[in-house]
């Protein structure tokens, strides 16, 4: 198959690697300026402190899946005590799709989270995960699969007594659980050619953090992302509120000095940006409704039309900054997510670790290789990325859809 015609990102990227290359050829990933390797401020602020910390097994082997437990003496938690699981699919591909499941947040006032990642339930078959949907772009890649169960957005690292009973009510363990499910992936597939780090609703505010680990444990492939279900939004009308969040989650000691005012005005969008300027390989995209009932409405509690307003405000600010590698999938309505089921889901079939699909949740869900704008479907916007497509760009549905 022939080569796909470079986009004009790509061309940078690629000149971004010449320029780079001692560094790769060192085995220490890209460079960013004054030598330091990408990230490297959130390195040093304990992003990678339990890389290779956590004890795992495997409790089941189905065919090309092998699924892991990790021992909870080792770390990784669940949000109410139990066993974190996480598992792979090895079709023998060069390629490495990891996929970080959604399923709510978890704060001292409201908490709607899955708090279980069950076993002997392997890597669903459904959306982006399908390796039967013709429709699917990655459908042969192999596949690390995060399931999520901690209430923090992967993100959390702190066990809460909520009521001072001296009984942990909370364990906020997602840095660990995200470490230790690297871990099985990175042994499992030690050297992809490219990789695609791909997030449902909480996985997708995952990928903000997930991003910076992943290339700590991969620093020279190709690192795509696709936030689906989030564009790292807050509350517009109450910045301290990711604050508030990160204090409480323990996440707020990883910011880089660097991103200055990264959080102040109550988005994540600034450290994305700053993500990207740490890597000027990563390409990224996001994936949203405008009218996004479970974010906008369900968590943050703005309702629709603001929240449309907050999400073409933050992407396009994203978008005019780092116009050859981030781009946007906005769609009318006020569905949640696409990549997690597609046109041939049963949801009554399909087990998402957890995650209740049947039912009044899988009636809102957008649909993989069936939402769409001006007759591009999610599918085929992420097959553009994937194949180094110039058609990969921007899909807005009019601003007056939603």
């Amino acid at each position: 198959m022939p080569r796909p015609r470079p986009r004009p990102r790509a061309l940078a990227a690629a000149l971004a690697l010449t320029a780079l290359a001692p560094a790769l050829l060192a085995g220490c990933g890209s460079a960013v300026d004054g030598g330091r390797r990408p990230f490297e401020e959130m390195v040093d602020n304990g992003l990678t402190k339990y890389v290779g910390a956590a004890k795992s097994s495997v409790d089941l082997r189905d065919g090309d899946v092998t699924e892991y437990a990790f021992d909870p003496a080792s770390g990784p938690l669940c949000l109410h005590g139990g066993t974190f699981h996480a598992a792979t699919r090895d079709q023998g591909s060069d390629d490495l799709l990891i996929y970080l499941q959604g399923g709510g947040a978890c704060w001292h006032d409201l908490c709607v989270a899955v708090d279980e990642a069950p076993a002997n339930t392997g890597v669903p078959e459904a959306g982006i995960l399908d390796t039967k949907l013709a429709a699917n772009p990655v459908r042969t890649w192999n596949i690390g699969y995060v399931p999520y169960c901690d209430g923090s957005l992967f993100s959390g690292d702190v066990d809460i007594d909520d009521d001072g009973d001296g009984t942990i009510d909370r364990y906020h363990r997602g840095l660990r659980n995200l470490s230790a499910a690297l871990d099985v992936i990175h042994t499992a597939f030690p050297h992809p050619k490219r990789i695609l780090l791909t997030g449902a609703s909480a996985g997708a505010y995952g990928t903000v953090l997930a991003t910076a680990l992943v290339r700590q444990y991969y620093p020279t492939p190709d690192l795509m992302v696709i936030a689906d279900g989030s564009a790292g939004l807050g509350k517009p009308e109450d910045p301290g509120f990711v604050t508030s969040l990160l204090d409480e989650w323990n996440i707020a000691h990883l910011l880089p000095a660097s991103c200055v005012d990264c959080v102040a005005d109550g988005n994540l969008t600034k450290l994305i940006a700053w993500g990207l300027d740490q890597d000027p390989t990563i390409e990224m995209g996001t994936i949203s409704s405008y009218g996004d009932f479970v974010i906008g409405t369900t968590f943050l509690g703005i309702g629709p039309d603001a929240y449309g307003e907050a999400v073409r405000a933050a992407t396009g600010s994203l978008a005019a900054s780092h116009p050859q590698r981030y781009h946007r999938f906005l769609f009318a309505g006020t569905k949640h997510t696409t990549i997690s089921i597609d046109s041939t889901t049963n949801l009554d079939d399909v087990d998402f670790n957890g995650l209740p699909l049947s039912g009044g949740l899988g009636e809102i869900l957008g649909r993989f290789d069936v939402t769409a704008v001006e007759g591009v479907t999610v599918a085929d916007w992420v097959g553009y990325l994937v194949a180094g497509s110039p058609m990969w760009v921007d899909e807005l549905a009019p601003a007056s859809a939603h």
